[in-house]
């Protein structure tokens, strides 16, 4: 039922479930994209905030 552009990232070695879990996920929404950090598991923001913030970033800049 999402509608809106959704942005998915998720970390590779994530203890809460594989790389499956995100697929559903990315096929759920009607605009989402993914975006995995091979260098992370579940707190992205302080694993690699360089990446993370980057790749936040530019999705919001891509709607502001």
């Amino acid at each position: 039922r999402v509608q809106a552009p959704t942005l998915i990232l998720w970390g590779l070695h994530d203890w809460f479930g594989g790389i499956d879990v995100p697929m559903l996920m990315l096929n759920r929404f009607a605009d989402a994209r993914l975006h995995v950090m091979g260098n992370a598991a579940h707190h992205l923001q302080s694993e690699c905030p360089d990446e993370f913030n980057a790749v936040a970033t530019a999705f919001i800049g891509g709607y502001a």
